[in-house]
């Protein structure tokens, strides 16, 4: 553990993790709002996904749609995926 910042790498190597109880929580993800369309409706669904996922690509939508470490974390159908965008904290 960093004795300055208070936070440690957790033991997959996927960036800094606060303590917060017993439960380790991970500081580097960004809220995504993604929008699906299904027979002509639309809905929208908000994750989380990593940071540094995010930044790696130009346009958001080719994150959640390619990057392997997004899509171990969440299934996407990405038939009916056609936006995503960085989602306001609420």
């Amino acid at each position: 553990m960093d004795s300055d910042s208070g936070s440690a790498i957790d033991s997959v190597g996927e960036g800094p993790v606060a303590h917060r109880g017993r439960k380790l929580v991970s500081e580097a993800n960004v809220k995504v709002r993604l929008l699906f369309v299904d027979d002509g409706s639309y809905h929208h669904e908000v994750v989380e996904i990593p940071a540094a996922c995010a930044d790696g690509y130009d346009r958001l939508i080719d994150c959640v749609r390619e990057d392997p470490a997004v899509l171990k974390r969440l299934y996407v159908d990405v038939g009916r995926l056609c936006a995503a965008y960085l989602a306001e904290d609420d």
